[in-house]
């Protein structure tokens, strides 16, 4: 009566876990250099969270996460909020961001990735099928293979270097 509605106990603890399995699935834990340089450098390079025969990093998404990466590095090195004093972690966090930024880059040159050639010409949304799947595929496996995982191998040295720094000195 009124329009008011009551929600029982078991109706709103249903409401709590549907919330929290949607936040769960939204949110990714990574921890660890390996998997966070990983994570970094795929996001980047166009490879995370699609498919392989879908690789375009010449499309305006990625181009679009490349500027947001750039932004994060501005931050991370304080220049976009103008830290007085050097902000936590900023070694570690621009090293990791650099990285995926250069693998970024590579991935977009036809000089570090040959491969690449085969998806110059083709575009978005109704374009894309002109992409073939396994030219796709074949560019995505040689970007990881060529330029993520190196560049993954090359930061994780870096930070091991950060960390121990102290101890050698």
């Amino acid at each position: 009566v009124g329009g008011s509605q009551t929600t029982t106990a078991a109706e709103a603890e249903a409401k709590v876990i549907g919330f929290a399995t949607h936040l769960a699935r939204a949110l990714e834990l990574r921890s660890g250099a390996v998997d966070v340089a990983t994570y970094c450098c795929g996001v980047a390079a166009g490879l995370e969270g699609r498919k392989a025969d879908e690789f375009n990093p010449l499309s305006a998404r990625d181009a679009h996460i490349m500027l947001q990466l750039k932004r994060t590095l501005e931050a991370c090195t304080g220049r976009a909020h103008g830290y007085n004093s050097e902000p936590p972690c900023r070694k570690r966090l621009s090293l990791i961001v650099r990285t995926g930024l250069e693998v970024g880059k590579a991935v977009r040159n036809p000089d570090c990735l040959p491969n690449l050639k085969g998806l110059q010409h083709c575009g978005e949304g109704r374009l894309a099928g002109r992409v073939s799947r396994t030219t796709a595929r074949a560019a995505a496996a040689a970007a990881e293979e060529r330029l993520l995982r190196p560049a993954v191998d090359r930061c994780v040295a870096k930070l091991q270097g950060l960390e121990h720094g102290s101890e050698v000195a």
